[in-house]
């Protein structure tokens, strides 16, 4: 998440999710898969829980959620085919507000 200044203000980590063990496939014909790996519908897909940080480190206001894929500690490292990056291997999927 970064702030209006284009700080980073959280990151959040799933350290169970290894995109190594994807399957690759031809080009338009990604399957979608979960934690193991099995084929699963969009509409199953798990979901990973994070907790906010505390509100004295972020605070209340609107926060951009960027997705990237590297290092357990947050560093971004491999590039995605996506839109909207940073610059830095980060790619903007939308807005959140947070709230008291």
């Amino acid at each position: 998440m970064k702030d209006a200044k284009g700080g980073i203000a959280a990151v959040f980590v799933d350290q169970e999710f290894d995109v190594r063990t994807l399957p690759v496939g031809p080009l338009g014909k990604a399957q979608s898969v979960g934690r193991e790996a099995r084929p699963i519908s969009q509409s199953s897909r798990p979901l990973a829980a994070f907790r906010l940080p505390p509100r004295e480190v972020l605070k209340p206001g609107a926060y951009d959620v960027f997705l990237s894929v590297g290092t357990s500690t947050g560093t971004p490292e491999i590039m995605l085919p996506l839109s909207d990056d940073d610059g830095q291997r980060r790619y903007k999927l939308g807005v959140v507000t947070v709230r008291d």
